[in-house]
């Protein structure tokens, strides 16, 4: 098998220890640091040929370091950091007719 790869759209931040996932059709970004170095709550989207990263409902409250996977047609974003503290809450992200909307899980039983 040949694989070809080739550039994509430009990332709309510089960040890193954000979550990464998928939406039927959408790669979806959340959370991180972004710089100047801080925690971000800021989310985007962009599906596949697109040719723009587009900006999502931001995930409440911003986090960096966090898990985050796609499942039943969701986006689910676990744990991680905030202000040097960890975090022991979980929220889904699900497409609702023609927009995304963050819930809020069940605590953690542990950070």
């Amino acid at each position: 098998m040949k694989i070809n790869w080739c550039e994509g759209p430009q990332f709309p931040l510089l960040v890193k220890g954000g979550a990464l996932g998928h939406i039927d059709g959408w790669i979806i970004h959340t959370a991180g640091v972004t710089y100047p170095w801080r925690e971000t709550e800021l989310s985007f989207g962009i599906r596949l040929g697109d040719e723009e990263w587009t900006p999502l409902p931001n995930l409440p409250p911003g986090r960096a370091y966090t898990a985050g996977t796609s499942g039943d047609g969701s986006f689910y974003v676990v744990a991680g950091r905030r202000r040097g503290r960890p975090l022991d809450d979980a929220y889904r992200l699900s497409l609702c007719g023609s927009g995304f909307r963050w819930d809020r899980l069940p605590r953690l039983t542990f950070p």
